[in-house]
């Protein structure tokens, strides 16, 4: 996964979706025309509200006499005569043309009031969009105001995760298709990630790989900027090490095993690496390796492999051990699983209380 810029929202001093867009943008290698792409867009953004700016007039997106009414009132910022018209029955889930809804007329500036008003009479974040709407910097089809308040520096991310959001809603954006909310947090420029990935495995987000993704969680916060200590997270909260990337051969200490490899290099997230980042990477190994995984088994592997030198003999010497392996794993883990069921079996039949259902439990702090 190539190197990204991650530069500070805080560096752009508007509020509306292009800044901070533009602070967020995936800039391989920093390189410096894009930056001064990202300048432009930064500057156009600071010139007044989004609709205004870009001329977005709602009956050109819809036909709804109510609807537009209730986008006119979203543009404005009028609260109060948004409301007049969700009582009337204006319909907040919408759609428009190229799927617009106006919650995502409302998303585009930063106006936490408007915007969770909808999510409150019922909006739906879960829906693709269909059409760039003339801005592909800030616009792509198969995103959605779900993934769009996940990577956003607007509070919109919160909002979204308590009226709705799925935190299991694949992307369908070419480049990042099947990745979930988890990855979109971990890409973004947002300063909360912790908190954000938190707030998604408490809403029942999935840690690890999702269908059609290329990498896990965990791999991909590894590979973005070495966020060792948001796989350190990950795994409080359940990430599963043992899973393999999309190539069905790899885990995730065959990724760091190259990163120590490319740090004796002279290479990589670890070339420059802060003191902290060095420790967050080392408790991470030494995590994984109570874990069953380890750096030294992957390495094992790699010089394995590389030892055949006809390719087609060596990719089927890879798939056959990886697939004796998997089968093996997962005998391991049936009987892992029989074992514990039969060990709460034998408390229970001994007189010891069955847990308590959920809605039993204590309060927790």
């Amino acid at each position: 996964m190539p190197r990204r810029c991650e530069t500070s929202a805080r560096c752009h001093p508007s509020g509306t979706l292009l800044a901070v867009l533009a602070a967020v943008s995936v800039l391989a290698g920093c390189s410096d025309p894009a930056q001064g792409m990202m300048r432009k867009v930064a500057a156009r953004a600071a010139n007044g509200p989004w609709h205004e700016q870009h001329g977005w007039k709602a009956a050109d997106f819809f036909t709804d006499p109510q609807v537009i009414a209730l986008c006119d009132a979203i543009a404005a910022n009028d609260v109060a005569r948004m409301k007049e018209l969700i009582a009337a029955g204006a319909d907040v889930n919408a759609r428009g043309k190229g799927n617009m809804t106006p919650l995502l007329w409302a998303f585009v500036d930063n106006k936490p009031e408007r915007f969770r008003l909808l999510l409150e009479a019922g909006a739906n974040p879960n829906v693709y969009i269909e059409s760039d709407f003339g801005i592909r910097q800030a616009f792509s089809p198969g995103d959605s105001v779900t993934h769009m308040a996940c990577r956003s520096t607007f509070d919109h991310f919160w909002p979204v995760f308590e009226h709705g959001g799925d935190p299991n809603w694949p992307n369908k954006e070419p480049g990042r298709r099947g990745e979930t909310p988890v990855y979109t947090v971990i890409k973004s420029g947002a300063g909360d990630k912790k908190k954000r990935i938190a707030r998604l495995a408490e809403a029942g987000g999935s840690l690890n790989r999702a269908p059609g993704a290329e990498a896990s969680p965990l791999v991909t916060a590894a590979s973005w900027f070495g966020r060792y200590d948001l796989c350190l997270l990950l795994l409080d909260l359940g990430a599963d090490p043992s899973q393999y990337e999309g190539n069905e051969i790899t885990k995730i200490t065959h990724l760091l095993d190259g990163t120590l490899e490319d740090k004796a290099r002279g290479e990589g997230q670890l070339r420059d690496a802060s003191p902290q980042k060095l420790a967050d990477f080392q408790r991470l190994v030494e995590r994984l390796e109570a874990m069953g995984e380890t750096l030294a088994a992957a390495r094992a592997d790699k010089e394995r492999w590389a030892s055949e030198p006809d390719s087609s003999k060596r990719y089927a010497m890879r798939h056959r051990e990886i697939a004796e392996r998997k089968e093996r794993e997962r005998r391991e883990r049936e009987q892992r699983e029989r074992q514990a069921a039969g060990q709460d079996q034998g408390k229970n039949a001994a007189g010891v209380p069955a847990p308590k259902a959920d809605g039993d439990l204590p309060p927790q702090e």
